[in-house]
């Protein structure tokens, strides 16, 4: 649980999209904040497949140290129910309830609800046989990973405030990014245009979320000679397109 949720990849799309989907799996909506007045509030989980399902609903307190995403199991925030079995179109609300007053502080407080579709024995000889000639008796397994954002009593924090930095490590672009105010920001969907007009797609898709107080690393797709020059970065933020400043790559 302490390394980096190597889901966040696999669910950008359902999470920029506003509905986490795997299978007959639903979840909605993908992010919660509870704001200082608020005690509780509820995810829905549907089942759309052909078959009934169950889940496991856990929580977990989010940050990020050394540019990596860490979950550590807490009781400031609950979930209730924690298993439930879902028949097919069927659907069940989610309680995610603060335990406790509000976080005290300059900035909001992270979590990350992991939703996890639990494997149902199979028949014997139902799903054919696996490799060596033995049955297979579990389905896939699939989880959803969502953030939750607990405001602190208070003053409102202070929005993102993202400090960027781009280097060329060993031929691989590295794209450092760090918040200094006291609101997560969620990232997107980077591009780079060149001073000759040139676009290059540093990167599709979902890179992830900067915590407050937190530095985050991530590599990017696009080689470092493609990136290098003066030009205008454009990025994903909270879902609004933003031209943003990168100190360029040496040539």
């Amino acid at each position: 649980m302490r390394r980096a949720f190597g889901v966040l990849g696999l669910w950008g799309a359902f999470l920029l999209a506003g509905v986490a989907q795997a299978a007959g799996l639903q979840v909605s909506p993908v992010t919660l904040t509870l704001a200082p007045t608020q005690q509780a509030d509820g995810l829905w989980l549907s089942n759309t497949g052909t078959a009934p399902l169950n889940a496991q609903i856990r929580v977990f307190r989010w940050t990020q140290v050394d540019g990596q995403d860490r979950m550590e199991p807490v009781d400031g925030l609950i979930v209730s129910p924690p298993m439930l079995e879902l028949p097919v179109d069927g659907r069940q609300l989610v309680r995610v309830i603060r335990n406790g007053p509000p976080p005290a502080g300059p900035a909001e407080t992270a979590y990350r609800v992991l939703v996890d579709e639990l494997p149902i024995p199979r028949a014997e000889g139902a799903a054919g046989t696996a490799a060596g000639g033995k049955s297979s008796n579990l389905n896939f397994v699939m989880r959803h990973s969502l953030p939750i954002f607990v405001s602190p009593a208070g003053a409102a924090p202070a929005p993102a405030q993202l400090r960027w930095s781009l280097r060329n490590e060993g031929g691989q672009a590295i794209l450092e990014v760090s918040n200094s105010g006291g609101l997560h920001a969620q990232l997107a969907e980077l591009v780079f245009t060149g001073a000759d007009g040139r676009t290059v797609s540093a990167y599709q898709g979902l890179l992830g979320y900067v915590l407050p107080g937190a530095t985050v690393r991530w590599p990017l797709k696009a080689p470092p000679a493609a990136l290098a020059g003066a030009g205008r970065w454009q990025v994903m933020i909270d879902g609004r397109t933003t031209v943003t400043d990168i100190a360029p790559l040496a040539r």
